[in-house]
């Protein structure tokens, strides 16, 4: 989703709170590479997610996805 050089360790966390899923994840700035979001994922996260956000704080590019539940009737 983020792009860059290859290589780096990219660190993963999922959580699940109550009613949704949240995605974070932190990968190395130190390339120097800018933090930039391909046009088509960027589109599939506008689709598919509820909230994401991206930034680069501490010299690492992070981001946080979040995906809530749909209520269900029964």
């Amino acid at each position: 989703l983020i792009e860059g050089r290859a290589g780096g360790e990219l660190q993963l966390v999922y959580r699940e709170v109550p009613g949704a899923l949240v995605i974070e994840g932190r990968r190395s700035a130190a390339d120097g590479a800018p933090l930039e979001l391909h046009r088509v994922a960027r589109e599939l996260l506008d689709l598919l997610a509820d909230e994401y956000e991206l930034a680069t704080v501490d010299g690492s590019h992070v981001f946080r996805l979040t995906m809530r539940a749909e209520a269900t009737s029964g």
